[in-house]
């Protein structure tokens, strides 16, 4: 499969690949586990278009964005930097995953990295963890779907979603005395980690969007 079709983000990653015929696993490092199931993901949602040079739709592309944030909310604050590196890994190794037997992998990844009970999340019931944590989700969807050019309609809302929130976020943060210091930055990636849970970002994004918009 062409590597070019499965990029979601600038620099997406790769799996552990045995010498001999083409064969991949799950490694325990988990960057690299979970970049080998995003780009799992992204060849699953491939084989099931009929058109493979479309573009992914936007709950696809939210599927394998949901690894790399899995991976960057496993601590109690979010990681940037984990979960970007997993989207750095994934066009490394996207080759090495789709020439081998990576359909024997869609049900490992499920299985380590569990989809969430519901199809629709339910944001926090806390107002400044669910606008933070939308603000911080906004950001790094917006970016992933913004490489690509092709997801105007949804970047749209999501503009408006910042718009919306730039309004709120301020004086709520305020009303709890946190600035816009270390202690701010610390409560963000707090929501981010836990919006991150939630599911599929882009369906996290669709219950942003109905609650603030």
């Amino acid at each position: 499969m062409n590597k070019a079709l499965l990029i979601v983000l600038p620099g997406l990653v790769a799996a552990t690949v045995a010498c001999g015929p083409k064969q991949v696993a799950l490694s325990a490092d988990p960057v690299e586990r979970a970049a080998t199931c995003g780009v799992v993901a992204a060849a699953h949602a491939r084989v099931n278009t009929t058109d493979i040079k479309a573009p992914l739709s936007v709950e696809a592309k939210g599927e394998t964005l949901r690894y790399a944030l899995l991976t960057g909310a496993r601590q109690e604050s979010f990681s940037a930097e984990q979960a970007g590196a997993v989207v750095k890994r994934m066009p490394e190794i996207a080759d090495e995953v789709t020439d081998g037997k990576w359909e024997k992998l869609v049900e490992p990844c499920a299985q380590a990295y569990p989809a969430a009970a519901t199809a629709q999340p339910e944001l926090p019931k806390d107002p400044l963890v669910a606008g933070l944590g939308c603000d911080m989700l906004r950001q790094f969807v917006g970016r992933a779907l913004a490489s690509d050019g092709r997801y105007e309609e949804t970047l749209t809302q999501y503009s408006a979603l910042e718009r919306k929130l730039d309004g709120k976020l301020a004086p709520l943060m305020a009303r709890q005395g946190i600035d816009n210091g270390a202690e701010g930055i610390e409560q963000k990636r707090k929501a981010m980690s836990t919006v991150a849970k939630l599911g599929n970002p882009t369906a996290v994004m669709d219950a942003c969007v109905q609650r603030y918009i």
